[in-house]
């Protein structure tokens, strides 16, 4: 089991990503096609990675009842695919922190049930200089549950933005950018919408066979209903389904190094 008390520890160790992102590559497969992409993307992980982590595991802890391996793969897992696929835009940085806790806003209760995506991908158009939200994705370490489901239904990552459109441009420049969402508050009165070609991404780890949708979903989490309903949203031209270069072995071999690194120390 994960000793979050140890994570804490080595979060606070000078400069620790001097040791643990140079350990964490050397976990890599060097043969693997994909060494030095998967190099490139750890050796450039945020400073506060370690603190990160943690900082999920405590208020993921709170809210789900997962065991902690598998919450610490998922969010490790999350951390890298946003680095390999970065939005790119700061616009759709602002715009991922409202979906993702909408309370400083004032909006929890008007987006109810969140569909919270990993990374957010917008445009702005040259001629109306409105903000266009072009598509969403989540990073997917194992297979779809209850909690993708709810994702991917009804086209839950477009309602939500769509939602989110409707109501960021009646709040004033000041609220959001009190709130660190200065880049927002620079285009959110020219208005918002959301791209009908809207695109939901799920993206998986390397060796996952994702041209086998079935595969891809959790039979025994779901009902039979929901596993066929799931598998024709899964075949729908605005749902896209990719692999990240990391591998399962790759998240798990990297969780076990930040368990165990403390005592290496």
């Amino acid at each position: 089991m994960l000793d979050i008390e140890e994570l804490e520890k080595i979060s606070t160790l000078e400069n620790p990503l001097e040791s643990i992102n140079q350990k964490m590559i050397n976990l890599l497969d060097k043969d693997d096609e994909n060494y030095g992409k998967k190099s490139c993307i750890i050796q450039n992980l945020p400073d506060t990675f370690v603190q990160d982590v943690v900082s999920r595991l405590d208020k993921e802890n709170f809210r789900f009842g997962f065991n902690e391996d598998r919450r610490l793969h998922g969010i490790v897992f999350e951390t890298l695919v946003k680095q390999e696929f970065p939005s790119e835009n700061p616009i759709a940085e602002d715009l991922l922190k409202v979906v993702q806790d909408p309370k400083g806003l004032g909006l929890d209760q008007y987006l109810g049930i969140q569909k919270n995506p990993d990374i957010t991908y917008v445009e702005v158009d040259d001629k109306s200089h409105r903000v266009i939200i072009k598509g969403a994705a989540d990073a997917k370490f194992g297979r779809l549950g209850k909690h993708a489901f709810n994702q991917i239904k009804d086209s839950g990552f477009k309602k939500t933005f769509k939602r989110i459109a409707q109501r960021i441009p009646l709040l004033s420049s000041a609220s959001l950018s009190k709130l660190g969402l200065s880049n927002l508050a620079k285009v959110s009165r020219l208005g918002m919408d959301v791209s009908e070609g809207f695109t939901q991404v799920l993206i998986f780890p390397s060796d996952t066979e994702v041209s086998n949708k079935y595969c891809l979903i959790d039979s025994k989490e779901l009902e039979r209903y929901e596993v066929d309903l799931l598998f024709n949203l899964l075949n729908q031209k605005d749902v896209e389904v990719t692999t990240s270069c990391f591998s399962h072995k790759d998240i798990e071999n990297i969780c076990d190094l930040l368990k165990s690194s403390l005592r290496d120390e």
